[in-house]
């Protein structure tokens, strides 16, 4: 079946429909990925039937509309960054659990501590970009707080995903029991990741702390903090010294708090190389080679690397030396890496194009190493196909979409679409709702949303891809059925089609 749509098979893609990555699903899909990382988000699968949502989760899926945390950048050096954090927007009320009532503590805009069982407190994230090189410290500068009252303990985290009896997390008695400020610190910091150009930290703050036994509060209402280098050798540094910056990576950079004004924002804006990775055959070399060409033409310094000649062999991590290697080889100038081939057809096969250690892509575009959170320096995706027909279809849809794109319509430019499925993560609907406004302030509109539990309908499915969409961001909860290749059977074929992000 040759369409135009990709979906997932069973792992998490990033996909041009029938198109290579581009820059434009690259940014969403950071950007989303990045509220989460610095927010901790290893939550482990649960099996059994999960807890109802709760009525008020939606407090923390709108961007749009949600008061955060104000912050000023202080100084904005990467050797001694300093924040100011003033009067938190926190709202109190109440809920109950098993029959007690307990105080809620929110700030919309912001998350809350993570631990199930723990207080349930305002828990503020901001990433900073640091030096290249040398360990961090996180220095206390300023604090003052004040001291309030409150009739009922703070309630305890709920994790929607982890098994309670009866779908609720109790009270920590460790900490509920302590007559104590929690959390004990009020500012940390994580310790340093990368991304490409930039290496940052991601600072913490805890703007309001409890105290369980005497049932009060303290409300910060300044917290000033710096991030200093401590020199020495520190983890994950970084040793390439660009020249340019990439236009893309340059918008991710922005959400980091002290980039604006930074001497990485004042370096010139130059596209990124690319490069193609296939087999030897010549026919896919032939294709491949329209493609490259087509890059060029867009001025992209594209070119082809085969396996086993500029490639030494063809496992992974043949792969992944080959991509560091370009990539410090061009003073970090590589951007994009495509793979032209399936993860799942025999090794023999000259289709056969390895995922990375971990059974996923992401990994290649990982040029330092594990970090804390595994963040990636280029973008890399695929171009899924298992002979010459598919991959010829694939060139040609990708060369006319960006020669000659459909412009009967400009409204599908901007139209986008948030899609989920709950089976198995009750989650996803907050996740999406996220995602669904993140889109917004990118400037898509309209962008829909639906959320089904089972299978995705597939009247709307037709519908939408009939309108023409510029992105579908889909979330799955690891059941098939949910939505698969034959669902597309009855799809309308169009040349209006959108980036499909799959988890």
């Amino acid at each position: 079946m040759n369409r135009s749509l990709c979906i997932r098979e069973k792992n998490m893609r990033a996909c041009r429909c029938s198109f290579d990555l581009s820059a434009k699903a690259f940014v969403l899909v950071f950007a989303t990925f990045m509220m989460f990382a610095a927010a901790s988000f290893a939550t482990p699968a649960n099996t059994d039937i999960l807890p109802n949502l709760p009525q008020d989760l939606h407090l923390n899926s709108d961007p749009q509309t949600v008061r955060s945390m104000p912050v000023v950048v202080l100084n904005p050096n990467p050797q001694a960054v300093q924040l100011g954090f003033y009067e938190p927007p926190i709202e109190t009320g109440t809920v109950t659990y098993n029959g007690e009532t307990f105080e809620t503590i929110r700030m919309d805009g912001e998350g809350s501590t993570l631990e199930a069982g723990v207080p349930d407190v305002p828990r503020v994230t901001r990433m900073v970009m640091i030096s290249n090189h040398g360990k961090v410290d996180l220095k206390l500068l300023k604090n003052s707080f004040r001291v309030e009252s409150m009739k009922d303990a703070v309630a305890p985290v709920q994790l929607l995903d982890t098994k309670f009896p009866d779908g609720y997390a109790s009270p920590n008695k460790e900490i509920y029991g302590k007559d104590e400020w929690y959390p004990a610190k009020i500012a940390e910091v994580s310790e340093p990741a990368t991304l490409r150009d930039v290496r940052f930290v991601v600072v913490t703050i805890y703007p309001v702390q409890i105290n369980p036994v005497t049932k009060q509060r303290r409300v910060y209402d300044e917290i000033e903090v710096e991030v200093a280098n401590a020199g020495g050798i520190g983890p994950n540094e970084i040793t390439v010294t660009p020249r340019s910056i990439s236009p893309d990576f340059k918008k991710l950079y922005r959400n980091f708090e002290n980039f604006e004004g930074s001497s990485l924002d004042a370096l010139p804006e130059k596209p990124g190389k690319y490069i193609a990775i296939c087999d030897t055959m010549s026919q896919i070399i032939t294709q491949v080679q329209k493609l490259v060409d087509w890059k060029r033409r867009k001025g992209i310094d594209a070119s082809i690397a085969r396996m086993r000649v500029e490639i030494s062999g063809a496992n992974a991590t043949n792969i992944q030396s080959y991509i560091a290697n370009q990539y410090n080889a061009s003073n970090g100038e590589l951007e994009y890496v495509v793979l032209i081939g399936d993860a799942t057809t025999s090794s023999a096969s000259a289709w056969a194009i390895p995922t990375d250690a971990s059974n996923y892509d992401n990994g290649y575009g990982c040029m330092s190493g594990d970090n804390p959170d595994p963040v990636p320096d280029i973008a890399v995706g695929r171009l899924s196909c298992r002979n010459l027909n598919q991959l010829a279809n694939i060139v040609n849809k990708t060369i006319k979409y960006e020669s000659s794109p459909n412009t009967d319509d400009l409204g599908w430019f901007k139209r986008g679409w948030a899609l989920t499925n709950t089976s198995h993560a009750a989650s996803n609907t907050a996740t999406k709702k996220y995602t669904q406004e993140i889109m917004l302030q990118r400037g898509l509109s309209p962008v829909y949303f639906n959320s089904y539990p089972g299978q995705t309908n597939i009247d709307t499915l037709n519908n939408h891809l009939s309108e023409g969409l510029s992105v579908l961001n889909h979330r799955m909860s690891w059941i098939s059925g949910e939505m698969d290749e034959t669902d597309l059977n009855t799809c309308p074929v169009t040349n209006r089609n959108p980036f499909v992000m799959a988890i």
